[in-house]
């Protein structure tokens, strides 16, 4: 036990914060969030930035219910507000034309599948993932490769927010031998709280029927090589609180079916190192 503790204290002093006065902008637009190391978190502008070697670097941020003045060694996280999501590269499963960026993770779906995703600058995004389904055997497990690429970024000059354009391809197997492609073009418009994303997408590798697999089940299911589906995602912060968010999103593998339909819808706790989504 002790080790973990050394182990976690290490960490903790990896990850300590290192703020750059000069780094603060001091302005009328930009929005900080500043989470204390008590847990209390905070929201306003930084009016002043002050240097004292006795006493410690602090900053006055303007709030809702005053000026306090924060120094610098209560600080565990700071950062602009509009920056504090950091997983709006997705909706819930659907991929959102925002890149992943430094937004790196490790991540767990449906609690049998695990995955997780890079950002090569802010132009191309990769995540990968594999089930571990209790009792089916390693070929019946199913794997996922998904590579996105954001050609356009472009926030708009006089409010906040702006539009996202993105393009990529989904390599999926249910079981080994069931392969199927998709490639998908997706846009995201974003303002202050609110992300929405619309995609199509189209199937242009694989079979028409596929029979899968799991604990030595047998499960026949049709996707028809060709087919074009859409999909919408919403993500929405909820205005009172800054971790929790709605996110929904509606399916349809092929629009000339419209049996093909799904739609998700739940919630999202989220900070800048966890998030947890619940929901149907």
């Amino acid at each position: 036990m002790k080790y973990l503790i050394l182990f976690l204290i290490l960490i903790q002093t990896a990850l300590s914060i290192e703020i750059n006065p000069d780094d603060l902008k001091m302005d009328n637009e930009t929005v900080y969030l500043i989470r204390l190391k008590n847990g209390d978190i905070l929201s306003g502008l930084v009016i002043d930035v002050i240097t004292d070697s006795g006493k410690g670097n602090s900053l006055k941020l303007q709030t809702m219910i005053g000026n306090p003045l924060i120094y610098f060694n209560e600080i565990d996280l700071i950062t602009e507000k509009s920056e504090y999501n950091r997983h709006k590269h997705r909706a819930f499963i659907l991929p959102t034309a925002e890149p992943i960026g430094d937004d790196h993770f490790i991540g767990n779906f449906e609690l049998l599948f695990f995955y997780a995703g890079f950002g090569i600058k802010d132009y191309v995004s990769v995540t990968a993932g594999r089930s571990a389904i209790p009792g089916a055997n390693a070929c019946e497990q199913l794997s996922v490769l998904n590579i996105k690429g954001t050609f356009l970024q472009m926030e708009w000059e006089n409010t906040p927010g702006g539009l996202s354009m993105a393009a990529g391809a989904n390599l999926a197997f249910v079981n080994d031998k069931n392969r199927i492609v998709d490639y998908y073009f997706t846009s995201t418009f974003h303002i202050e709280r609110t992300y929405l994303t619309a995609a199509v997408f189209t199937k242009q590798g694989g079979d028409d029927f596929y029979s899968a697999y799991i604990r030595n089940e047998r499960f026949d299911f049709a996707y028809q090589n060709g087919s074009f589906g859409i999909a919408l995602g919403l993500t929405t912060k909820f205005s009172d609180r800054h971790d929790l968010y709605f996110i929904g999103e509606l399916w349809n593998s092929d629009i000339a079916r419209l049996t093909n339909t799904g739609l998700l819808g739940g919630f999202r706790i989220a900070n800048s190192t966890f998030a947890a989504d619940f929901g149907l």
